[in-house]
């Protein structure tokens, strides 16, 4: 509230203003306490059972709904599926040599 404007306010005006301003500082006060809620509620999830720790989007909805949405509009391929890809080119290298040594009888995995 401005002091100047104060001065000319009337007494229900400075009621108004003061009531909101105490239920802005009660609504902080409730998004302090819920965040301290959760994150106790998270420290114990971890500590006890980490592997179910839930993702920050489970642990926070409605939070970061934009974010889940362009995660699920990219479609990113898995780490397993980067590595199969990954392991299937070594495969494809490298088997032709394997099968010329054991035709030559050379069998002790070098590549020639």
């Amino acid at each position: 509230m401005d002091t100047f404007l104060y001065w000319d306010m009337t007494y229900k005006e400075i009621l108004a203003h003061v009531n909101g301003y105490q239920a802005r500082e009660k609504s902080k006060l409730m998004n302090q306490a819920s965040l301290i809620h959760n994150l106790g509620y998270l420290m114990a999830y971890s500590f006890h059972s980490p592997k179910a720790y839930p993702k920050l989007y489970e642990a926070f909805p409605g939070l970061f709904d934009e974010v889940v949405q362009e995660k699920k509009k990219e479609k990113l391929p898995e780490q397993w599926e980067v590595n199969k890809a990954r392991m299937q080119a070594i495969t494809d290298l490298y088997n032709p040599m394997f099968i010329a040594n054991q035709e030559r009888g050379e069998t002790n995995g070098d590549i020639r």
